[in-house]
């Protein structure tokens, strides 16, 4: 289910937010019946992404000096910008795009110093297939 759809059921009291701090993710259960769920006799638990839990991605992505993220489903996203308090359009991807890039990030992703010895990876490609380029964080060649 879409991120915009589990906030506007949030904000009308048909789902209750929760986050699990073993997993660092947000989840909904169904606390009344709802366009999505018509009849209460079971309660029903959505998994959705939101600021919080994409905001501890971004800190694993920084602290690992990854390559940057991936965004499954744009059309997930709040792209009316109705769940975002100021009306961003696409907030969690604004949001990721701010921690990343943006003026809240603390250092570039893109900057190749980050992401791997240049030289370390070149003197390798030889083994990898036409077009491929070997990462040695990985020890694998890569498309």
């Amino acid at each position: 289910m879409a991120y915009k759809d589990i906030c506007r059921e949030v904000s009308k009291g048909n789902l209750k937010r929760t986050f699990d701090k073993k997993t660092m993710t947000p989840y909904a259960l169904t606390t009344k019946p709802s366009e999505f769920n018509d009849f209460l006799d079971e309660t029903y638990w959505y998994t959705f992404e939101d600021t919080e839990s994409i905001n501890e991605k971004v800190n694993l992505i920084k602290s690992e000096r990854l390559g940057g993220a991936f965004i499954w489903n744009l059309a997930f996203d709040d792209f009316e910008g109705k769940c975002d308090p100021i009306g961003k359009n696409f907030p969690l991807t604004s949001f990721i795009y701010e921690q990343l890039e943006g003026k809240n990030a603390s250092e570039s992703i893109n900057d190749e110093t980050l992401l791997c010895d240049k030289q370390e990876n070149e003197s390798h490609n030889e083994n990898c297939s036409k077009g491929w380029h070997y990462f040695n964080l990985t020890n694998n060649c890569y498309y």
